[in-house]
């Protein structure tokens, strides 16, 4: 989330080194977590050229040593408590793939959480497209990036299941602004309907991921 805030800040301005700088310091911090996310990096690459429109050489630069800044204010910890081979380890975890289309480590309430996240961007894409020429060019560009990640992490998590809270996390943070998009701008009986019947679903999953695990196995 502050990833894109700080990538929208640099909107048709190449010169905005800090500003993705800031960003991508972002991705490198969340990798040092879930090293994968760094396959966001080129999405975000071609998203500064196609819609926000700031890939330079200087923002280039500048997204490069956001990525690695992390790393450098860390590995002196590391190496003077002689953690670097863990260090390197979680690195390599970056190569590594698991097997395409397993998807036996996903769980009931990943999959539901995952079958709503992929409803509302669903509505909230195709209702996007079908009134996006209402919007200023500015509102068009930012959500043909949520559109694009959104799309890339849905087909990645097809490939790579084992992957799958990273995925979920990023596609709630991507769809939100999707739907919300649809919520505010429509006024019609069936807009209103699917709004409350998306209302009553989020709160039953909810309530079905509070549940202690044997009631649910139950």
């Amino acid at each position: 989330l502050c990833s894109l805030t700080f990538l929208f800040k640099s909107y048709q301005d190449k010169a905005s080194a800090p500003a993705i700088f800031t960003c991508f310091f972002c991705v490198g911090v969340a990798s040092m977590l879930a090293i994968h996310v760094l396959i966001y990096v080129p999405v975000m690459w071609l998203s500064m050229f196609f819609f926000i429109q700031s890939l330079s050489f200087r923002t280039l630069g500048a997204s490069i040593l956001g990525i690695l800044a992390p790393y450098w204010f860390i590995m002196p910890f590391m190496v003077i408590n002689n953690r670097f081979g863990p260090f390197l380890q979680h690195i390599s975890e970056i190569t590594k793939m698991g097997d395409l289309f397993d998807f036996s480590s996903v769980t009931l309430s990943q999959w539901l959480i995952l079958a709503l996240v992929v409803i509302v961007a669903a509505i909230g894409t195709l209702h996007y497209l079908a009134s996006s020429y209402k919007d200023k060019f500015r509102t068009r560009q930012l959500y043909g990036c949520f559109i694009t990640i959104d799309i890339f992490t849905l087909l990645y998590f097809i490939l790579q299941p084992q992957h799958v809270e990273t995925c979920l996390q990023v596609l709630i943070v991507n769809s939100s602004p999707l739907i919300a998009h649809f919520i505010a701008l429509t006024r019609s009986r069936f807009t209103n309907v699917v709004f409350i019947i998306l209302l009553v679903l989020t709160f039953a999953l909810t309530v079905f991921n509070l549940l202690p695990n044997h009631l649910i196995t139950l």
